[in-house]
């Protein structure tokens, strides 16, 4: 005679059974065609720009001077500091710069700008291109690690960059807006 526990165990261990095979054949248990690797999700560039379209860039800073720089008619480029003078090769480097700038983090458009320093950020770059089209970028604070900048294209949602293209930029521009030193004239001596 069967005790009534064994019998109790058989019919789960049946159902048990019976529903492996159920799911079996739904393909609910098919884990072969799942991947362990998780998949990163991609994040997108923060502004994607062509030297070629490219007029016109004006950096703006707190008490301090806009640097501009244009294209000339002839295809050249200027910046409106004397004695200064901006060439195609730097043109490129910040063009690069600002196509290597990736979106860390996108952030919540309800955010307060003043706590980003969006409201008055360090940096704002106006890019023009060519067809009149016309690019606000704004850099506010660095985030609390001090890796990274608040940013902000035009009036879109706030997002976190990384500071390294954002530092080339300004670097290359004001190194082009240093007028070369003169080299002083020699000087006659005693023997």
């Amino acid at each position: 005679m069967v005790k009534k526990s064994t019998l109790i165990l058989l019919i789960i261990a049946v159902g048990l059974v019976v529903g492996y095979v159920w799911l079996q054949n739904q393909g609910n248990l098919d884990f072969s065609n799942h991947s362990d690797e998780p998949t990163a999700t991609s994040l997108p560039h923060f502004i994607q720009l062509e030297t070629s379209n490219l007029v016109l860039l004006k950096l703006t800073r707190p008490e301090q001077e806009d640097l501009i720089i244009s294209k000339s008619a002839d295809g050249g480029w200027q910046i409106n500091i004397p004695g200064a003078s901006v060439t195609e090769g730097n043109i490129a480097q910040i063009v690069a710069e600002f196509n290597a700038i990736q979106v860390k983090q996108q952030l919540n458009l309800d955010l307060d700008l003043t706590t980003l320093g969006l409201d008055n950020p360090q940096y704002s770059f106006t890019l023009t291109q060519g067809d009149g089209t016309q690019h606000i970028i704004k850099i506010g604070s660095a985030n609390p690690l001090n890796t990274d900048y608040y940013a902000q294209l035009d009036a879109g949602a706030p997002v976190l960059v990384s500071q390294g293209s954002i530092d080339n930029i300004v670097s290359i521009i004001e190194s082009a807006a240093t007028p070369p030193t003169p080299t002083p004239a020699p000087t006659e001596t005693d023997g």
